[in-house]
């Protein structure tokens, strides 16, 4: 320990210790030791929790645990843990927990990541245009065995927004021009045939051929900046890890990083993120395609959502857990 840490070590740990007794001893020694767990019990910065039922004695092996596996991250990947810093917990609970039960009753996951996302009213006027199989052929009608590669990311337009078009396709463009105008460049972008129907039937002043299937089909590519009309990105983001199923340690730090990374994910690739979220609500409602999320078809460490075959996040999550492969003899197993 350095002994410039000891001032700012929790003056409650000494009175703790006098008035529970010295069988805290071992406990009281390791936090002065662990010189960077001090850090990480001092700063509050990734905080932790248990579930409530846990006995005294659980509940100091997993501080332990937690408290390494953090230190851990933070020396392997500071960008990650200082990103997430302050918008993140974790929290330790046992395996009857709802939220690790994935695909059915029987299938018990090591944790699972809770991002803070909020959903504005337009995230339901988004949509898919242009999808790819992994042979980037472009789906020509729906395909539900055949893999998703990727789409692109568009918008739809609203009821208020298709009157208002019919509107300024009477008025001649008298009312907003460079908003119409706008919408028809943006439309262009992926149709030309449907921007040059509604660029003639504003010069015509004629709404004949906008109908209300035409109007259903009109959408215009979401742009990267524009990910923050659609959804945001909050600070209480919830990490739940599974201790029961994680003995050893090696696993439970890998499964935190694993864990930590799908809340890092959203924060720095927002648009690929809200376009996985649109993929997957498609193919839910729809079935025009697979996600191949199952282990047997991804080739990643986890199934489901976020680990869809070509979403970048499944690669990404999956390289983040085997970079603490190393650390096992550092950290020890079942200790």
């Amino acid at each position: 320990m350095h002994l410039k840490k000891w001032h700012n070590f929790d003056r409650n740990a000494w009175h703790n210790l006098n008035r529970n007794g010295w069988h805290n001893f071992d406990r009281f020694i390791y936090i002065l030791i662990q010189d960077e767990n001090v850090e990480a019990i001092q700063d509050g910065l990734i905080p932790y929790s248990f579930h409530e039922d846990i006995s005294d004695r659980v509940k100091t092996k997993q501080e332990k645990r937690i408290i390494n596996s953090l230190n851990e991250i933070k020396i392997k990947n500071s960008n990650m843990y200082n990103r997430v810093t302050g918008l993140v917990s974790v929290s330790l609970e046992k395996s009857s927990f709802d939220k690790f039960r994935l695909g059915g009753a029987n299938t018990i996951t090591y944790g699972v990541a809770d991002p803070d996302r909020t959903f504005r009213t337009d995230y339901e006027l988004l949509s898919l245009a242009n999808l790819t199989d992994e042979l980037n052929n472009t789906f020509i009608s729906p395909q539900p065995t055949t893999i998703i590669k990727d789409a692109i990311l568009v918008r739809k337009f609203s009821s208020e927004e298709k009157n208002k078009i019919i509107k300024m396709i009477t008025d001649g463009g008298d009312k907003e021009p460079e908003l119409f105008a706008n919408w028809c460049n943006r439309i262009k972008l992926i149709s030309e045939e449907r921007a040059k129907v509604l660029h003639d039937a504003f010069a015509k002043k004629s709404i004949l051929l906008i109908t209300n299937d035409f109007l259903n089909e009109l959408y215009y590519e979401v742009k990267r900046d524009e990910t923050t009309l659609y959804m945001t990105m909050g600070k209480h983001n919830v990490i739940y890890l599974n201790y029961d199923k994680m003995a050893d340690n090696l696993i439970f730090l890998q499964k935190l990083a694993h864990e930590m990374r799908h809340v890092e994910y959203p924060m720095v690739n927002t648009y690929n993120s809200l376009k996985w979220l649109i993929i997957r609500k498609k193919s839910n409602q729809q079935r025009d395609y697979s996600l191949g999320d199952e282990l047997n078809n991804n080739g990643a460490c986890s199934c489901g959502a976020s680990h869809e075959k070509n979403n970048p996040e499944n690669t990404e999550v999956c390289a983040e857990e085997n970079k603490y492969i190393e650390y096992v003899d550092h950290l020890g197993k079942n200790k």
